[in-house]
Parts: structure tokens; C-alpha cells; sequence
């Protein structure tokens, strides 16, 4: 039971740091398309 939980926050924080990642790219590349426009 104990292991089950384990692996569910383990999954929980890897999917969490991706989504992350993925948000900063996301706003890297707005701030530069924001820098090209201006």
C-alpha cells in the first residue's frame, strides 16, 4: 500500500514538473514573438 502511494506522488510530481517546463517554454516563446513585434 505504502509503495502504491509512493509511485502515485512520484507521478504526480514528475507530471507536475512537466507541466512546468512546459508553461516557461510556453512563455519564453511569447516573450520573444513579443520582442520580434516590437
Amino acid at each position: 500500500m505504502k509503495a502504491k502511494y509512493l509511485a502515485l506522488m512520484i507521478g504526480a510530481c514528475f507530471s507536475h514538473n512537466l507541466w512546468a517546463a512546459n508553461n516557461i517554454t510556453i512563455e519564453q516563446r511569447l516573450a520573444e514573438l513579443e520582442q520580434r513585434v516590437v
